[in-house]
C-alpha cells in the first residue's frame, strides 16, 4: 500500500536539501583529497564508484534517515529504495565525481522530487561544493539563486 500525501511542502524540501548537501561538503572535506579515486565498488548500472561517491551518498542517507520524509529514493550509487510511498527524493549525491578527482572545481549535489515522470518533479536543487553556490525552483514559484530570486535569465 502506498503511503504519503503528494507535494511535501517547500520549506521542509529546502531543509533536507540544505541539510544533505551541507553534510555531504563537510564529510568528503574530511577525506583526503588524494583518496578520492580509491574505486570501491560498482552501482547498479555497472559504473565505478569511487570513495568520494561512497562517503557522500552515506553522508545523504544520514541525513535523509534523520529526517524520515515521506520519499521513496532513487540514487545513483545505491539505485531505487522503495520506502512505500507515491513521491521520490532523486539524488545525486556527487554530480561531477570525475571534476572533483581530477581537481576541476566544479561538483556539487544535486536533488529533485517528484511522482512518476520527469514532467512530475517540482522540487529541483543544486549545490555547487566549491562555491557554496546554491539553486532551486519549486513548481510555480520559480528559480532562486543563494536564496534570491531570479528575476532576469540566466
Amino acid at each position: 500500500m502506498l503511503r504519503g500525501a503528494l507535494m511535501i511542502d517547500l520549506e521542509l524540501a529546502l531543509k533536507l536539501a540544505f541539510d544533505i548537501s551541507r553534510y555531504i561538503a563537510d564529510r568528503i572535506s574530511e577525506v583526503n583529497w588524494e583518496e578520492w579515486r580509491r574505486p570501491v565498488g560498482k552501482n547498479p548500472y555497472g559504473t565505478t564508484t569511487k570513495l568520494i561517491d561512497k562517503i557522500a551518498e552515506e553522508a545523504a542517507f544520514y541525513i535523509i534517515d534523520e529526517y524520515d520524509p515521506e520519499l521513496n529514493v532513487l540514487s545513483e550509487e545505491t539505485g531505487f529504495l522503495d520506502r512505500g510511498y507515491k513521491e521520490c527524493l532523486i539524488l545525486d549525491p556527487l554530480d561531477g565525481t570525475n571534476n572533483a578527482i581530477n581537481g576541476i572545481p566544479f561538483y556539487g549535489v544535486s536533488i529533485a522530487i517528484g511522482s512518476k515522470t520527469l514532467g512530475d518533479i517540482y522540487f529541483g536543487y543544486v549545490y555547487n561544493v566549491v562555491s557554496a553556490d546554491e539553486f532551486y525552483a519549486f513548481k510555480g514559484r520559480g528559480v532562486y539563486w543563494n536564496n534570491q530570486k531570479v528575476t532576469r535569465p540566466l
